[in-house]
């Protein structure tokens, strides 16, 4: 089952997703940066039975309230 997002952010370019990967020593794998460049944060739609995937949802990498890049500057 491939999992879709709703309430995602402004889709990222592919500067932008280059420029989120220069945060880290390795190299981010190509499924997150796949996933990501489509979904940019959301949530599992909301089916009304539970959750197939028992999580709440993703942050997206920029733009919204709080942003994967604003979490990792304040743990650094």
């Amino acid at each position: 089952m491939r999992l879709v997002l709703e309430e995602s952010e402004k889709k990222l370019s592919s500067d932008e997703l280059n420029e989120f990967n220069r945060y880290f020593d390795e190299k981010i794998p190509f499924s997150f940066i796949d996933f990501y460049s489509e979904f940019n944060g959301g949530y599992p739609p909301d089916n009304g039975e539970s959750n197939l995937f028992l999580l709440g949802g993703f942050n997206p990498i920029k733009y919204g309230d709080l942003p994967i890049e604003n979490i990792y500057s304040d743990l650094t």
